[in-house]
């Protein structure tokens, strides 16, 4: 399986979650490995832009999961579930929203600033045996020297 593989495999399975919570996932909704627009290698850990949500003419969502991801894949799939509750509210509704907040809130993403939220304690034990079931991730993340 390749990355955009095992990442497509991820979003199907955290569907149903996201459902139960009152937040389904549009149909055709894509994710790839793929250089977020800005801040990749942002040398301050704060700037740095981890994934992001496009939203296409056509209203169907994709989700980039930067390359520089890849030596947890935990942390790839915080990402990955932090991207799709932005694909669930759609393109007005961001990080200064408490929409947002509490839809974050609601799959179990709870600690961070509202643009890095990542795992509580119940959301990760489902994303360990996530990933335990997926395998590991099949990308080891670039590294960069700064």
């Amino acid at each position: 399986m390749n990355r955009e593989g095992w990442l497509t495999a991820a979003l199907s399975a955290l569907r149903p979650k996201f459902r139960k919570a009152g937040l389904p996932i549009p149909r055709g909704t894509r994710v790839a490995c793929s250089w977020p627009s800005k801040g990749a290698i942002a040398k301050r850990a704060r700037s740095r832009n981890d994934a992001e949500t496009w939203y296409f003419a056509n209203g169907a969502p994709e989700i980039a999961i930067s390359p520089t991801l890849g030596q947890d894949d935990v942390e790839v799939l915080g990402a990955l579930a932090h991207e799709m509750v932005h694909a669930a509210l759609g393109h007005k509704i961001d990080h200064r929203f408490a929409a947002f907040r509490e839809a974050c809130e609601k799959i179990g993403l709870t600690r961070g600033r509202m643009c890095a939220r990542r795992p509580g304690p119940e959301l990760r034990a489902e994303l360990e045996k996530l990933s335990r079931r997926l395998g590991p991730y099949p990308h080891n993340g670039v590294v960069f020297k700064n």
